[in-house]
């Protein structure tokens, strides 16, 4: 399984750059499954934590065990539900790899912070890592978590890699 060939690439991908690459996959996932699922929440951004490791194609190939270096865990993806005011909580002691979907871009934490109100309610995508921990559970409410192993976030990276940097996300 590890030798699985997922893409062809030949520069490295490195791990700073791998979350915000995932968030965007996470995203796009979302979107190909929300009609299966019978999900469709606005999606207002999505978070994750570090790669481990960056994707060092040999020979102009990524392999399964490339991906399972940079993202070894099981953590599953998640819909969240929270208020502007919580969801501060997360931008200002949590992650810094945001993607916010209206705007198709990458964020500093900061910046998401400052779109928010705080009486609003928001949708987001996270691993259960961050939904599940004891800081935010208390008031996150997860309406949606995927089981499926395709749903683990070295498959979705993997699912989505082939059209790696040149894809329209």
């Amino acid at each position: 399984m590890k030798n699985r060939v997922v893409a062809n690439y030949s520069s490295a991908i490195y791990s700073s750059e791998i979350p915000n690459i995932y968030n965007r996959y996470a995203y796009k996932y979302y979107n190909d499954t929300k009609a299966a699922t019978g999900l469709n929440y606005n999606i207002f951004a999505v978070v994750t934590n570090n790669a481990r490791a960056s994707i060092y194609p040999q020979n102009g190939v990524v392999t399964y065990g490339d991906v399972y270096k940079a993202l070894p865990f099981d953590n599953t993806l998640t819909v969240c539900r929270m208020t502007g005011y919580h969801m501060k909580s997360i931008t200002s002691y949590g992650s810094s790899h945001w993607y916010h979907v209206a705007s198709n871009s990458t964020m500093d934490r900061n910046d998401i912070a400052d779109l928010l109100d705080n009486s609003t309610i928001y949708y987001i995508l996270t691993i259960d890592y961050i939904a599940l921990s004891d800081y935010y559970s208390s008031w996150m409410e997860i309406p949606y978590t995927y089981y499926e192993e395709d749903a683990l976030p070295r498959n979705i990276f993997c699912r989505y890699l082939t059209g790696y940097p040149n894809n329209t996300l």
